[in-house]
């Protein structure tokens, strides 16, 4: 319930167009670290933002942001989900796997994504999730 309440008064102060630029990105990004996936969102809660899940058992940081030149850095644990703040258009999400190696997608408003290690390629990558018909 605290989490719940402290997660609405972000979402409000994010909304109040007094804040600055660097304010809303604080406030932004609390609200993504708090948001972490305990139940299913409702569609159109998600209409203008994006689901990470980190399919890993480790840690991983990851970018995103409305374009390359405003990506925000953010973490998640293993077997975790969080929820992105509000876009107008498609976000950018960059993960790196070393200095030179990274992963880089445009991603779909409203979709859910998850991050896992890719063997093939050695390297962390992102892939949609698809639910399945029950």
């Amino acid at each position: 319930m605290k989490t719940s309440v402290r997660l609405l008064a972000l979402l409000i102060l994010f909304s109040l167009n007094s804040c600055g630029q660097e304010a809303q990105k604080e406030v932004r990004k609390e609200v993504i670290e708090d948001a972490e996936k305990e139940f299913q969102l409702p569609d159109e809660f998600k209409k203008d933002k994006v689901v990470i899940f980190n399919s890993s058992d480790k840690k991983v940081s990851y970018f995103l942001g409305a374009s390359l030149d405003d990506l925000d850095k953010f973490s998640i644990k293993p077997r975790q989900s969080k929820v992105s703040f509000s876009f107008d258009e498609k976000p950018i999400f960059k993960i790196y796997t070393s200095k030179k190696i990274f992963s880089q997608y445009a991603l779909n408003l409203g979709e859910e994504y998850k991050i896992y290690y890719n063997n093939e390629s050695k390297k962390w990558d992102l892939t949609r999730m698809v639910v399945a018909d029950p």
